[in-house]
Parts: C-alpha cells; structure tokens; sequence
C-alpha cells in the first residue's frame, strides 16, 4: 500500500511538472499559431478599445492614487523618497508626462496631511482602485466571460489589490533605491568594493522586472472573473513585462526627439502624453492576459471560450491530448533550440546589454 501510495505521488508530480512545461512549451501551440491566435483573439475582444477605456479609468484613479500613496510614504522616515522613485522612473516615464506628475505631487505634499486620514484617506484608496475595476472589466473580455461576482466582491477584490500592490510598490521601490547603500557597506566590510557596484546596477533592473512580473502574475489570477492556478510566472505575464518596457522606452524615446504634441494639442500635451502612455499600458497587460488564455485554451486542462471553471477538454480528440502531454525533449526543445530561437536571445541580450550600457556608463549631459 505504502508503495502504490508513493507511486501516486510522484505520477502526480511528474503530471504537475509536465503540466508547467507544457505551459511554458506554449501548450498545444507553436510561437506562430499563438500569435495568429492572440492576434485574432484581440481583434475579437476589442482589446484596444478595451486598452482605450482602461487608459481613460487609469488617467482618473492615477491622481487618487497618488495622493495615497504620498500619504503612505509621507509616515516613513525617509526624504523625498516619492521624488527618489519618480527619478528612477524618468527612463520608461516620457518627460512632459513626469513633470506634470510631479508638479500635482508638489501641490499636494503642500497640504496638509491631517485631512487625509481616516475617511478621506478611504476615500482617495477607493477612487484609485476604480482603475482596478476597469481592468478587471478588460480581463472578462480577453477570457469571454461575462461578470457574475457580486458588485461588494469586485469592490473588494479592487480595493485589495490597489492596497497590496501600492505596498508592495512601495517596498520594492525602497529596496531598489536604498538597497544598493546597503549592500555596498555590507560590501566594503567583505573587501567586494567596486564590483559590488557594477553586480547591483544590473541587479535593481532584474528586480524591477520580477517586482512587475509578480504584480501582473496577481492581477491575472485575481482580476478576471475565472477559476485559475495559481502560477508565480507565466508566459503572458513576462511577454507584458517585456513589451511594456520596450514600448514604454520607445515611446519616451519618440517623445522626446520626434513628438510634437505640445505643438499639436498646446497646454494639455503633456496629458494626452500620459493618457497615451496608459493607454500602451493597458495594452500590454491585456495582451498578456490573451496570452496566457490562448494557452490555457490549447490545454486539455484548460477552459474553452465563455467558460469559467477547469475542466478536461476535448475528451474526443486523443491526437490532440497526446500532443499537449508530449515530453520537452519533443517539439518545444526543437524550437528552444532552433536558430530563430538563438538568435532572437542573442538579439535581445545584445539589446538589454546595449541598454544597461547606455544607462550606466553614459549620463545624458542634463544629469
């Protein structure tokens, strides 16, 4: 008994690690007909409208927002931590769109803080997660679902979720901006010195990508309206990530050498910035989540279009089962391995490492 018990066992937990490979293996799908799915898949939701209405909720809880957050970090015992973080913003943050953010957080930290408290303090959380609501609205229709939780719940859900991500914001912030002081007197004391220095500028960006990589993993198992496992990475959620620096690097990039909307929409150029900005955010993240359904979809596991709960698929098809439960050494490691693979990694390295490069060791001449 003994032995057939442990042998249940590690079938189990062979099936569960063949379960995230096959995830990670894109599924039942190669890259190409993923992306033909989620690019059909987008078309169909109406994911850029979809990105169009969260950019718009996010402009109005972006303020709120705000306000709470200088609120919370107003009790820490650190200066101008809020600057500190906007700074370490300026590379994905277009400029005019920092500076108009930075201008509203002046005129608030000049207020007093007293009237913020207690309901007022509830009052700003509770407007700054209606962006929160809005995409979990947007995540209903990348997964074809329909709302049926109860309007108290998706409040609470929103609010949750701006809560725990505004701390752990934070936290992570603290962490990138204070960490390397530390790490470098903790380096001194063990004779690391400069090296130190070099290992922790490129480590604080590997923390930012985990820090949003994290996030986005919570807002896509709790945001949609969908029965889920839970998963610490999925492919959707680094694919967002990714994109979202790339997008958001080259769209400052344009901004500030060939944009000219100051001359197009005069004063409120920097707003249509910002709400262009969010509006490739929201993108992003939505992207992301038809990501990751497209590969639940593939799976014989997965849920099929409308449904909400984890079930067996195709129980017809066994050509199509035996495919989702093919062995990494199979088709995934053909196309892991395959030149394209090489050098789209070699392509990307080289581009991070130009970045990082550029970012270190080349201050623009205004720093």
């Amino acid at each position: 008994m003994d032995q057939e018990k442990e042998q249940k066992k590690e079938t189990e937990g062979k099936e569960k690690a063949q379960s995230r490979l096959r995830r990670w293996a894109l599924g039942t799908l190669t890259p190409k007909e993923l992306a033909v799915r989620v690019w059909r898949e987008a078309n169909k939701d109406d994911v850029f409208g979809a990105a169009a209405e969260l950019a718009y909720a996010f402009l109005f809880a972006l303020f709120p927002l705000l306000l709470f957050l200088v609120t919370l970090i107003g009790y820490l015992p650190i200066d101008d931590l809020f600057g500190k973080i906007l700074t370490s913003l300026s590379g994905f943050l277009p400029q005019e769109a920092l500076v108009l953010i930075q201008d509203n957080i002046a005129a608030i930290t000049q207020q007093k803080r007293g009237g913020l408290l207690s309901f007022g303090l509830l009052a700003t959380l509770w407007a700054a997660s209606r962006g929160v609501v809005s995409l979990c609205s947007g995540l209903n229709k990348v997964y074809d679902v329909e709302e049926s939780r109860p309007w108290w719940k998706v409040q609470l859900i929103a609010i949750g979720l701006t809560l725990g991500v505004s701390i752990f914001a934070i936290l992570a912030a603290i962490l990138m901006i204070f960490g390397g002081a530390i790490g470098q007197a903790l380096a001194d004391q063990i004779g690391l010195g400069p090296l130190f220095q070099i290992g922790w500028n490129v480590a604080r960006f590997l923390i930012a990508g985990i820090t949003m990589t994290f996030v986005l993993a919570v807002l896509y198992y709790f945001g949609p309206d969908v029965e889920q496992s839970w998963h610490w990475v999925t492919p959707g959620s680094v694919i967002a990530v990714l994109s979202w620096i790339l997008t958001s690097l080259a769209f400052s990039y344009y901004v500030g050498h060939f944009g000219s909307y100051n001359k197009t929409y005069g004063t409120i150029g920097a707003v249509i910035i910002l709400l262009t900005w969010m509006y490739l955010t929201g993108l992003m993240i939505l992207i992301g989540g038809e990501i990751n359904s497209e590969i639940e979809r593939s799976l014989p596991e997965g849920k099929s279009p409308g449904e909400k709960r984890l079930a067996e698929k195709h129980p017809g098809n066994l050509a199509l089962q035996a495919r989702a439960k093919t062995p990494m050494s199979g088709r995934a490691r053909r196309w892991l391995f395959s030149r394209w693979s090489i050098f789209g990694g070699a392509a990307a390295l080289s581009a991070t490492g130009f970045f990082l490069i550029r970012r270190l060791f080349f201050k623009s001449p205004e720093a």
